[in-house]
């Protein structure tokens, strides 16, 4: 794992029981406030995918380029959305919440 990954991004490493993967567990603001994961999996690969839509994924051979990918990903999402006239998704913790 890259270090200076690891520290620029803040993010923690939580190991499955087994230990056979590491996940990191970020929310970052170029996003749009959705909580992104990536996985080391079993081929050497890291999956970087949104928590709340895990359906938008990319993956690369090193977290950084994941998170890259995972943007270009989100871009064309959003391109789509619009190009449909549909709302574009927004994350849960940036939808208002009202107490009565």
């Amino acid at each position: 794992m890259n270090p200076r990954f690891r520290q620029s991004a803040n993010v923690g490493y939580i190991g499955p029981p087994d230990n056979s993967r590491k996940m990191i567990n970020k929310n970052y603001d170029n996003f749009d406030g959705f909580t992104i994961n990536v996985f080391l999996d079993e081929d050497g690969d890291y999956l970087a995918h949104f928590v709340e839509m895990p359906n938008v994924s990319a993956f690369s051979d090193t977290p950084e380029n994941a998170l890259r990918e995972l943007a270009v990903a989100w871009n064309g999402v959003k391109e789509s959305y619009q190009k449909h006239h549909d709302p574009i998704p927004h994350a849960l913790s940036r939808e208002p919440r009202f107490l009565l």
